[in-house]
Parts: C-alpha cells; structure tokens; sequence
C-alpha cells in the first residue's frame, strides 16, 4: 500500500477507536450490528486493514458521523441531522419513551436488538398502540 493510503488506514483507526472508546461501544458489539467477526474490527481499529466502501458507511452511519471525517478528510465529526435530532427531543419530552430508553440501556446489544425487533413487529401489525379499554 502506498504511503497515502498507510496514512489514511492508520486515521481511521485512530478515529474508530477514539469513538468506540469515547461512547463504550466495544468491538464484538460492533462486529455483531456490522455482521462481521470481531477479528476483522480489531484490525481496523490496529490499523492492519480499513473495511470496504460499503461497510465503511454502514459504519459511518452507525457512528453517526462523516465517512469523510473518519477517513481524515475532515475534522468535522457529527453530521448535522435534523429529523434525527427532532425525534431526539421528542424522545427526552416523552416520559414514557425516557422509561424505555432507561431500561434498554442495561439490555445486552442482542436484547435491545430483539427488543426492537417486537416493537417493530407490533408497529407492522398495527397493535403498537391496542385500544385502551
């Protein structure tokens, strides 16, 4: 690999590790949201391999910031999300949201992966909101 790219592995790295270390995301709970072996992320975040343009922005969006920022073309780390960030507020205004969002935070990755699995399973049945009685 030529020097550029040598350069930009080792930001990435640099970058990745930094978010997953600054938000407590460890790297086989990144590996199983990617569907990829915990192996391959650690070499990522060593800098002995960058992942292809595709996971790269499965990553990107995950992490909630640029592929550029992550590939070192920029400094600029969060992307500027309107809808997401409306929805966020909404969330920390709704009391029972708030509940939810607290509770989940102690589930494992798989459970909060299962856990909204049934709640959009409810929302496909319509059942998400039952007639209270």
């Amino acid at each position: 690999m030529n020097k550029k790219g040598e350069k930009i592995r080792k930001i990435f790295a640099e970058r990745l590790e930094n978010i997953l270390e600054k938000r407590g995301i460890r790297q086989i709970d990144l590996a199983y949201t990617l569907d990829t072996d915990k192996r391959i992320v650690n070499r990522w975040v060593k800098a002995g391999a960058i992942p292809n343009i595709h996971t790269q922005i499965d990553l990107a969006d995950y992490l909630n910031v640029s592929l550029d920022y992550l590939l070192g073309r920029t400094n600029v780390q969060t992307l500027a999300n309107p809808q997401r960030e409306e929805l966020l507020a909404k969330a920390l205004n709704d009391l029972e949201l708030r509940k939810i969002c607290e509770e989940a935070q102690h589930l494992s990755s798989q459970r909060r992966k299962d856990a909204l699995a049934i709640i959009r399973a409810w929302r496909a049945t319509n059942d998400a909101d039952p007639q209270e009685g």
